[in-house]
């Protein structure tokens, strides 16, 4: 029990810092080339201030729906080998 929440607290974890990083890259793209991401998002607002909030809100729901995916992926083959090496140590 205690080895599975580890994996579980690892990729809420992992999720979690997904979106803030997510959050972060949407800003900066958003700041930097605000024409570019206009054209590449629906919905964009022409207040600036507002258009970094819109930003920071769809990556940060990006970031933990990829990263999310990812953490739970690269988990479960932790997970497994490390399942596979005790029923070894233990005889199985």
């Amino acid at each position: 029990m205690r080895i599975s929440a580890r994996y579980l607290a690892a990729i809420a974890s992992a999720a979690l810092t997904c979106g803030t990083i997510g959050g972060l890259i949407a800003m900066g793209l958003a700041s930097l080339r605000p024409e570019f991401y206009r054209r590449a998002f629906i919905g964009v607002p022409d207040d600036p201030a507002t258009m970094l909030r819109y930003a920071w809100v769809g990556g940060s729901i990006m970031g933990p729906q990829l990263g999310g995916f990812a953490a739970v992926v690269v988990a479960s083959i932790l997970f497994a080998a490390r399942w596979r090496t005790r029923l070894e140590d233990w005889g199985g």
